[in-house]
């Protein structure tokens, strides 16, 4: 296939996908829309869940220390001896 054949051919896919999407009904509409919004809320949860035990584990004190020493590292370009020596 020549790259103006591929070309063709992915065009012709995409407009039998948007006419098969245009002939479903409203119900099928209706239902992913509502298997979207479940799939929306579960992920909404996990990332609820992840923020308090983030939370959870600041108010305990062990994410404090890897913050803090998260903080000490210095970001820039000297080398490693020089940043040794400057944090030490």
């Amino acid at each position: 296939m020549t790259e103006n054949e591929k070309i063709e051919h992915r065009a012709k896919r995409v407009i039998v996908q948007q006419k098969s999407l245009a002939k479903r009904s409203g119900v099928e509409k209706e239902a992913d829309l509502k298997d979207r919004r479940e799939m929306n809320r579960e992920k909404a949860k996990v990332r609820i869940e992840e923020e308090w035990q983030e939370r959870r584990g600041y108010a305990k004190g062990w994410k404090a220390a890897e913050r803090d020493r998260q903080r000490r590292l210095v970001d820039d370009l000297r080398g490693d001896y020089e940043r040794r020596m400057v944090k030490t």
